[in-house]
């Protein structure tokens, strides 16, 4: 390598990461990337099937992160066919996800579809669609006039301005269930439909000042590039999208080393006090220069600020050179501390029965056998057999996402907990997985293939934002969170977006590179986002 010196060295290829070291080096900072696995994306990755079972094998023995992984045998044909995301998600079609891969440029490396059906269970064997707009509300024959007109006062009190609002006084922290039925007067089944299918809560006790917000984000998303307030991004989500960005930060100069382990990690005060002679200057407040030492390559790497997991911290780091840093929104979605996960090839896509708005029809229901993307809810106590406590959400994609061959659908079922350690994922899912796998269905085909896993959210550290914080140069960002999953993505940024300014503090740039008036919005992004190698490309 012809110069081991950096600005900034980052470890781990995950969202919040990727996007950082995306708009450093937009704005010229020297960056080395560096990912112990072989693939992009972290715990964000979308890999291939036999990726994925092998990752599954490797996660058979429990670790801080992942436990009780098992999954079935033999891997089906066709697996590099798949794209399997360790982070599904679902997108809003505004927010700050949406706008990094804008103002990025990363968009042209990105692709999506609109989520084509949202449904709940109805506990009857069945599953009811949630409807996408104001004109279905008013043709849903399955909803009484008066409550129509309750659920029209309810989006429109939620897509406004409603925390000084009257109806919100008093009961900021009451469950948002109750909120509804109390305020508004909304049915049961009409508070199950809003609680689980449009705001995505995972428990009967959500707070209402909680959910309300996601809501509104949701509900402003509506018509920006179609009839559904999400997308549903192309060969897995994130993980292909974390990899764009990383892209993006190799054509503007950053270096990628992946599949290569950290031996050591060091500081060299002496060095760094040799470069910079400033006697006035306590030592501990000064910038210290790091060396990392990897497998196979023979010179270290050197830079002055770390973004990094807590795991690398060497034990000479003081706390005045180690910030946590405090995630920067949306910090309700910090709430699942656990999630039980299942990942299930099907070759037949799930029939979900809509209701008929035609009244020359006598049929109730038609059903849409052409669905490529849907969500399916299970509100808290739907199944038998199922929990009680939390709702259950079932995320398909099929070959239009172009995620599985054609013909074939992966089904992401999530299930949070409070602690994931104590329960057998197969045993809690399997019952929704069947329930799914028995729609519309007189013989139920046992899936192509199955894994179950259960996924630990990582420590969220306190930041007191204490003065001796301030000059900290290894910066420990804040995980990504494991829901809702309309939430995960947008969260993300914010937090790489914290991360960033983060980093110039640290490297006490005042301005040489990096300047808000030449940012788009004030935000990371240069206002021109894309250089001519990234055309070239």
């Amino acid at each position: 390598m012809e110069n081991s010196n950096f600005d900034v060295i980052i470890l781990g290829t995950g969202l919040t990461e990727s996007i950082v070291a995306a708009a450093l080096s937009k704005w010229g900072f020297r960056i080395v990337h560096i990912d112990q696995n072989s693939y992009y994306g972290g715990g964000e990755a979308s890999l291939t099937l036999e990726e994925f079972a092998n990752w599954v094998d490797a996660h058979s023995t429990s670790s801080q992160r992942y436990s009780n992984a098992t999954r079935s045998d033999p891997v089906p044909a066709f697996a590099r066919q798949y794209s399997i995301c360790l982070c599904p998600t679902i997108n809003p079609s505004l927010g700050p996800f949406i706008d990094a891969l804008i103002h990025s440029g990363v968009s042209k490396y990105s692709g999506f579809r609109l989520l084509e059906r949202v449904a709940v269970y109805d506990g009857a064997n069945a599953f009811k669609s949630v409807p996408g707009s104001k004109e279905d509300v008013f043709r849903n024959k399955d909803i009484s006039l008066i409550q129509k007109r309750r659920l029209m006062r309810f989006l429109t009190f939620a897509a406004g301005d409603f925390e000084q609002s009257t109806e919100l006084q008093g009961k900021h922290n009451l469950p948002f269930t109750d909120f509804l039925e109390s305020v508004f007067s909304l049915s049961k089944e009409l508070v199950a439909v809003i609680a689980y299918a449009l705001a995505y809560s995972s428990s009967t006790t959500d707070p209402t000042i909680s959910v309300l917000p996601r809501i509104k984000r949701y509900l402003c998303s509506v018509g920006r590039y179609g009839s559904s307030p999400f997308l549903v991004g192309h060969y897995g989500g994130v993980g292909e999208i974390s990899q764009g960005f990383c892209r993006t930060a190799a054509v503007n100069g950053a270096v990628y080393i992946l599949g290569r382990h950290i031996t050591s990690i060091s500081t060299n005060t002496d060095r760094v006090q040799s470069e910079n002679p400033t006697p006035q200057t306590d030592v501990a407040t000064r910038p210290l220069r790091y060396s990392v030492v990897l497998e196979d390559i023979p010179e270290p790497l050197h830079a002055n600020v770390i973004l990094g997991p807590v795991a690398y911290v060497p034990p000479q780091i003081d706390s005045h050179s180690l910030r946590a840093v405090k995630p920067s929104s949306f910090q309700t979605a910090y709430s699942m501390k656990s999630v039980l996960r299942c990942v299930a090839i099907v070759e037949h896509p799930i029939e979900l029965r809509t209701p008929s708005h035609n009244p020359k029809r006598k049929e109730v229901n038609i059903t849409d056998k052409n669905l490529d993307t849907a969500v399916m809810v299970f509100p808290p106590g739907s199944l038998d057999n199922g929990s009680s406590d939390s709702s259950v959400v079932v995320l398909m994609t099929g070959e239009g996402t172009l995620s599985a061959p054609k013909g074939k659908f992966i089904l992401y079922i999530s299930l949070p907990v409070s602690n994931g350690t104590d329960l057998d994922p197969s045993q809690a899912l399997r019952p929704y997985l069947d329930a799914i796998l028995e729609l519309g269905r007189e013989e139920v085909r046992e899936p192509l293939f199955t894994a179950f896993y259960t996924e630990n959210l990582g420590e969220v550290p306190p930041n007191d934002g204490s003065q001796s914080q301030k000059k900290a140069t290894w910066l420990v960002p804040p995980p990504v969170p494991l829901g809702p999953l309309g939430d995960v993505a947008d969260t993300a940024t914010r937090n790489a977006e914290t991360l960033f300014h983060e980093v110039l503090q640290a490297l006490s740039d005042n301005g040489e590179k990096y300047s808000k008036d030449d940012a788009q919005s004030g935000g990371i992004w240069p206002k021109t986002a894309v250089t001519e190698n990234e055309d070239e490309e």
